[in-house]
């Protein structure tokens, strides 16, 4: 679905080109270099110190949970952008851990702090934080490839557009309301809730996309 954002435009024919994703690097930074509150002065620090130099690499970053993350959308667990690194713009992605800085943030395996109180979500790995990281980890990989420069599919204004995934909020599975989630797969024992397969028999739940074509909210199921 983000590869037809390449054609999303009425002229748009054929097959969207695929989208090919591979880890350069990985560098840690147990020592919290530039503290445990990321402001915009901040990440933009950690992508100099990461960048790889590549005009088409992304810098991801991913804190723990005792990191805060100034700045993402309400809500949210995760935000993209791009700083300046000379030559080029290097884009960048954060997903923080919702588990301590932001319950609500954890939805839905996280019970809301507001709106309909319907019941909570088994996380699909059994951890809250880091489940919670791969819906907002799928969410800004969507957003940034489809508007990575704030010049791509966007609404409203660029300091707090409607994205790709942004125009769904809280839907991960077809019929989903405020506080309910949608369709999605129980597991037979442990009650874990998924959309999504991943490799040696993982499970993910992951979030519905704007289709730019039917103009409607597309999801796994």
């Amino acid at each position: 679905m983000v590869e037809q954002y390449q054609s999303a435009t009425p002229a748009g024919k054929g097959t969207s080109p695929q989208i090919a994703v591979r880890i350069v690097k990985e560098q840690p930074d147990k020592a919290y270099s530039v503290g445990r509150t990321l402001a915009p002065q901040s990440i933009q620090s950690l992508v100099q110190k990461t960048t790889v130099g590549l005009p088409s690499s992304v810098a991801l970053i991913f804190t723990d949970k005792n990191v805060a993350v100034q700045g993402t959308p309400k809500g949210r667990n995760s935000r993209h952008g791009f700083v300046n690194s000379g030559a080029f713009n290097t884009l960048y992605m954060v997903v923080g851990n919702p588990e301590a800085n932001c319950p609500e943030c954890g939805w839905p395996f996280n019970k809301p702090t507001s709106g309909p109180q319907t019941f909570q979500l088994q996380p699909p790995n059994g951890n809250v934080g880091t489940d919670a990281m791969v819906i907002g980890l799928a969410a800004a990989l969507a957003e940034t490839v489809s508007n990575p420069y704030n010049t791509g599919y966007f609404l409203g204004g660029d300091t707090d557009p409607v994205e790709a995934v942004s125009a769904c909020p809280k839907t991960f599975g077809s019929g989903a309301f405020p506080g309910f989630a949608g369709k999605i797969r129980i597991k037979p024992g442990t009650g874990a809730c998924y959309n999504a397969y991943g490799v040696k028999g993982t499970n993910f739940l992951l979030p519905a996309l704007w289709n730019p074509k039917t103009r409607s909210c597309w999801t796994l199921l």
